[in-house]
């Protein structure tokens, strides 16, 4: 039975209760009758709660479908509407259009129940009678025997293939009870009593199961089960859920489950999910085109990690934590930036220096070059880029000394070294001079500063440059808070071109003679304590309205740089000499 459900909208009109004017005092009898007399001369509040919202579907025969939503979300709701189970009062109004196999549900009328069954997420039974009590006269309830319309269903063959049919079905539906005792793992607790609170009885997992085998009786075409699961292990969730993937395939029922904590396993068992969302469908669908069509809106699930979870926590405060984490693109000389491209050209220097303390400057040196790089490059060359690592960084006097108890501007320049012996065309330093005065900040920047005259690529964030660490680079990318993108450009001499576009926007106070650009540029855009700039001022917008802005985004659509024209850093090293 094809079922169809099309906009369906539950709102509800609920009393609130209004505290604003009631003071909390001491429950004695004259304030308590005070008290019900001013609720009952209070005017009520009522506010409407929406349940569902235009909730739309279509479940088809043969397949399982689940329903997820964090709770409160509607779930029950929607089950108890397919099922024609909802309760309608005055102050409940519902909308939208359920059919099944194209006849509308108003139609059907008391006789729905027949065709289609719903498990209702609470346990209701006589706490007398045992299992195999409740299961026999639900069993008994719903026809023990082939009905006439059955009989026809069965009745398309020869005779005696009719007959034979006819029989099989009615010792199944004689045997039925035991059939199911043996299908829910019941067959330890069959002549226990249900219970209740007051009276002892089965578990809560075995009470669930037998609710749900007794609304598996009948003929039903359409199976609609509301949090079967809870009390359930997994394995036992896993085998009820797999009787019913059985029945939905080989009898082509339609099946709808809602579940709250389905693990990998069960979930593979259903074919379509219905995801909700505060009365909203986030997703209806193919489950195994779930994964894809949220990260196509920029949630990844992450490795190792529930489908199930991730689809629930997208409707959380945690759905921040799938989103992509890198977005945008990223070119080498003008090609993708793979992540095996990425690890043969760059290198990346940390804060922390870790090496080992008994190997000598060279040999830290010579073993990143022999580790690192191409098994193809001579040993002579890979030597020779250790002797060029000790020059560019100053470090052959102390070439031969242990590395313990070496200083912190020491170890600093043998972390970049480290880095520079594999020989990478692009080099990250992630703030090289933090715990370092000013005279030994400049010794590595100088060295950075050589190490780029060779034609590298090098990228470096300081936190407290001064300004001859600050005149070492070329150009500056100014982040604010937020990771917001507020300068890109070359600095020009002594910083005059960062000095003349932030003095270009009104308010911003003129650099004083004698003081830092680097430190200037902080309290500009609001880094320092006491900025003096209005905070209203938008910087980012500012600058993607300026020319360097319109400079940058001209050399992002010219074609990669190919090579490294030498003459041009030989020039420029000419001039810092």
């Amino acid at each position: 039975m094809e079922v169809r459900f099309h906009n369906i909208s539950i709102s509800a009109h609920i009393t609130v209760k209004d505290e604003t004017n009631i003071k909390t005092e001491l429950p004695t009898l004259t304030n308590t009758v005070k008290m019900t007399a001013i609720r009952m001369n209070t005017k009520k509040n009522i506010v409407k709660k929406e349940i569902l919202r235009n909730v739309s579907g279509v479940l088809k025969p043969g397949t399982m479908t689940l329903v997820l939503g964090q709770p409160g979300s509607g779930k029950s709701s929607l089950l108890k509407v397919l099922g024609g189970r909802f309760p309608t009062t005055k102050r409940v109004h519902i909308d939208g259009e359920v059919t099944y196999n194209g006849t509308s549900q108003d139609k059907f009328g008391a006789r729905l129940p027949q065709f289609v069954s719903y498990v209702d997420q609470h346990d209701k039974h006589f706490p007398t009678l045992t299992v195999k009590e409740t299961l026999e006269f639900a069993n008994a309830c719903t026809g023990a025997n082939l009905s006439k319309r059955e009989e026809k269903l069965y009745s398309h063959g020869t005779d005696a293939q009719n007959q034979a049919a006819v029989d099989v079905l009615r010792t199944t539906y004689q045997h039925y009870p035991n059939i199911m005792i043996q299908q829910l793992g019941l067959e330890n607790c069959q002549n226990n009593i249900m219970g209740n609170a007051m009276v002892r009885g089965v578990s809560g997992g075995e009470r669930k199961r037998v609710t749900t085998g007794e609304m598996a009786f009948g003929n039903k075409f359409v199976l609609l089960m509301d949090e079967i699961s809870t009390g359930l292990d997994s394995a036992a969730t896993f085998d009820i859920i797999s009787t019913q993937h059985s029945l939905a395939k080989t009898l082509k029922k339609t099946v709808m489950i809602s579940l709250l904590q389905p693990s990998p396993e069960v979930f593979a068992l259903f074919d379509d999910v219905i995801l909700l969302n505060d009365g909203y469908v986030m997703y209806h669908g193919p489950r195994a085109q779930v994964l894809g069509y949220f990260e196509s809106l920029g949630f990844k699930c992450p490795a190792n990690r529930d489908v199930a979870d991730f689809l629930l926590d997208l409707g959380t405060n945690k759905q921040y934590q799938y989103e992509d984490g890198i977005r945008g693109e990223i070119l080498l000389n003008g090609y993708p930036a793979t992540e095996l491209a990425i690890r043969r050209a760059t290198g990346y220097c940390e804060q922390m220096d870790i090496h080992s303390d008994a190997s000598t400057f060279r040999e830290a040196l010579t073993f990143s070059a022999f580790l690192r790089q191409d098994a193809d490059v001579p040993d002579n060359q890979k030597y020779d880029s250790v002797n060029e690592c000790l020059d560019l960084l100053d470090l052959h006097p102390i070439a031969d000394h242990i590395i313990r108890g070496s200083s912190t501007e020491q170890m600093k320049r043998l972390t970049i070294g480290v880095e520079l012996a594999a020989q990478p065309s692009v080099l990250f330093l992630d703030e090289p001079t933090s715990g370092l005065d000013a005279r030994s900040a400049k010794l590595i920047m100088d060295g950075v500063r050589k190490v780029a005259d060779t034609g590298r690529t090098i990228v470096c964030t300081i936190h407290q440059p001064s300004v001859m660490v600050f005149s070492v680079f070329d150009s500056l990318l100014l982040l604010k808070r937020g990771g917001e993108m507020v300068f890109f450009g070359d600095l020009g001499a002594n910083a005059s071109n960062l000095v003349k576009y932030f003095e270009s926007i009104d308010g911003v106070t003129q650099l004083e003679e004698g003081c830092n650009p680097a430190s200037w540029m902080l309290e500009v855009i609001g880094a320092g304590v006491g900025s003096d700039i209005d905070a209203k001022t938008d910087f980012v917008a500012m600058f993607k309205a300026s020319t360097q802005y319109l400079k940058l985004e001209e050399d992002l659509d010219q074609e990669g740089y190919n090579g490294v024209d030498t003459d041009k850093i030989k020039d420029k090293s000419a001039e810092r000499g």
